[in-house]
């Protein structure tokens, strides 16, 4: 079998970088999902804050496949949150998954390269959108018990300083 020519390193370094990125928005996607399960489905307000942590470290650690099927026992099957993450998934899938073997000679032809850096960009701006649409709806939840962005942020700064301070 013929092997292909050795890549331009900065075409490499420029597909790494999209694909590296679009990982990071989907594990940003992930920590969004399992927030907006735990602060809207799993906890009570003014549970304890060990509690609280638990319960959101247990969460965290599902796949966002894991987290689509815990939020189908949560929301109704045609609300946004669960359509969009449903069409979201196979996205996701395919970068894990698939993108390597799928994709590893289309890294040589211009046209096919740009399909390619088209995809792994769209995936990364689909993952935002779907966070962002998960965010609004857990602040119009907390908004309903009387919690504000800004109390959210007073919060997690005090905790974030906690846990480096420790």
């Amino acid at each position: 079998m013929l092997r292909p020519p050795p890549l331009d390193p900065d075409v490499l370094s420029d597909i790494l970088s999209r694909v590296g990125f679009a990982l990071w928005q989907i594990q940003s996607l992930e920590f969004t999902i399992a927030h907006y399960l735990v602060m809207v489905h799993k906890l009570e307000p003014g549970v304890a804050r060990n509690t609280a942590e638990k319960v959101f470290e247990d969460t965290s650690k599902k796949t966002l496949g894991n987290l689509l099927a815990e939020l189908r026992k949560h929301e109704h099957p045609s609300s946004s949150l669960v359509k969009n993450l449903e069409s979201f998934v196979p996205k996701r899938n395919w970068l894990v998954h698939s993108s390597r073997h799928v994709s590893q000679l289309h890294v040589y032809t211009a046209s096919k390269r740009h399909i390619l850096l088209r995809r792994l960009d769209n995936i990364a701006d689909d993952a935002l959108v779907v966070m962002k649409e998960f965010s609004i709806a857990m602040e119009a939840h907390l908004a309903t018990h009387g919690i504000t962005r800004k109390q959210v942020d007073s919060i997690a700064d005090r905790i974030m300083k906690s846990w480096v301070d420790a």
